[in-house]
């Protein structure tokens, strides 16, 4: 079997993707398949970082508290229904807001 790691930033962090492939599998495929997954992570983080003022989270985030509604697409939209879905199921230990933890880990 033939196994790769990339490694790549993301989220202020280092990461790394490893793949394995099945005999006759090339490093050539595994490299494109970790350059999509790659893509897929920068795609995520630009869109839902708080870091950007052009970000969803951003423009949620200055919204909130003004009666403003701020329009989403599908994806948000199911993202946000189910995180609710976990806070209701997990009796609210799951909180997609992130100020309890900014508070406790000081970031």
């Amino acid at each position: 079997m033939n196994s790769c790691g990339f490694e790549f930033q993301a989220m202020s962090s280092a990461c790394t993707i490893r793949l394995d492939a099945l005999a006759g599998g090339s490093e050539a495929a595994l490299a494109a398949a970790a350059q999509l997954a790659i893509a897929e992570v920068r795609r995520i983080e630009t869109k839902y970082t708080r870091y950007r003022a052009d970000s969803i989270v951003s423009r949620i985030n200055a919204a909130a508290g003004g009666g403003e509604a701020v329009e989403v697409d599908n994806e948000t939209a199911s993202l946000l229904d189910f995180a609710g879905m976990l806070h209701e199921l997990s009796d609210g230990l799951f909180d997609i807001t992130s100020g309890v933890l900014r508070r406790a880990w000081d970031f």
